[in-house]
């Protein structure tokens, strides 16, 4: 099958899904921390908690409806580096971002469901703080390196008609072996949106904020040029590719691209 290119338009349901999917996954971040604090887990413990809600909460949306319709990215970063290999549409690459930062937002908003304890400074919305005596443009590097890595793993999944399925499943057990490895340092942001959404409702965007943009955004490229440079390019920009619904990205695998009034 010849592969469809990427289509810019007005795509809400896709939009939609990520909205949901990030809301999703940041409510459970939060919640987690929360349980995790009033548990009384050492830092360490909270840490590789987290990143193991977060990997588990990814990989669901991921293979559940809203990531079968717009592909469980959940990360502006995962979106950019697939943008980079011409697999999203540049409208596309604008509206998740924008419906990944507002779930966020709303996920973590959510959460206050727990009570005030949400907001005190054991919890603090979850956000994420660098916990080594590092520069930020180190700390930057960290959260580069950490975000190519898996984001390398993912789009060498993703270049495979055999393999593909197996995209989501793998990049959460190596978001855990991230976390567990950085977390220490840059305290793995890894997920731009994950961190405005804490920082949003924290009640201000902190100096050391753009770490957590730079850092993943930089990683992203470099993976994605990995992947270029090996002439790899994804066959589908979804963790979890359904044949029988529509896919707007670039896509080699059988789908659905036609509109029920288009069908003969």
């Amino acid at each position: 099958m010849a592969a469809t290119p990427a289509s810019g338009g007005w795509h809400w349901k896709e939009w939609g899904a990520e909205f949901t999917g990030t809301a999703l996954l940041l409510y459970s971040l939060v919640t987690a921390r929360y349980w995790t604090f009033r548990a009384g887990f050492d830092p360490l413990a909270q840490l590789a908690i987290l990143g193991t809600v977060a990997a588990v909460v990814g990989v669901a949306v991921a293979v559940s409806p809203l990531g079968a319709r717009s592909g469980g990215h959940l990360n502006p970063a995962l979106t950019f580096g697939l943008w980079l290999q011409r697999v999203v549409s540049t409208s596309d690459l604008g509206a998740y971002v924008v419906a990944q930062c507002a779930g966020a937002v709303l996920g973590v908003a959510a959460a206050r469901m727990w009570g005030p304890a949400i907001a005190g400074r054991q919890v603090n919305w979850a956000v994420v703080e660098p916990r080594a005596p590092m520069s930020p443009p180190q700390l930057a590097l960290v959260e580069a390196a950490a975000v190519g890595a898996i984001f390398v793993i993912v789009f060498v999944l993703l270049a495979s008609a055999r393999y593909h399925r197996w995209a989501a499943p793998v990049s959460g057990l190596a978001l855990v072996a991230a976390v567990c490895a950085a977390g220490q340092l840059s305290g793995a942001g890894f997920n731009p949106a994950r961190v405005l959404g804490s920082d949003v409702m924290a009640g201000a965007l902190r100096p050391e904020h753009w770490i957590y943009w730079v850092g993943p955004m930089a990683g992203a490229a470099v993976a994605a040029a990995v992947a270029a440079g090996c002439r790899r390019r994804p066959v589908t920009g979804k963790l979890r590719h359904d044949a029988s619904i529509r896919c707007w990205m670039r896509c080699d695998l059988p789908h659905d691209r036609l509109l029920p009034q288009d069908r003969s």
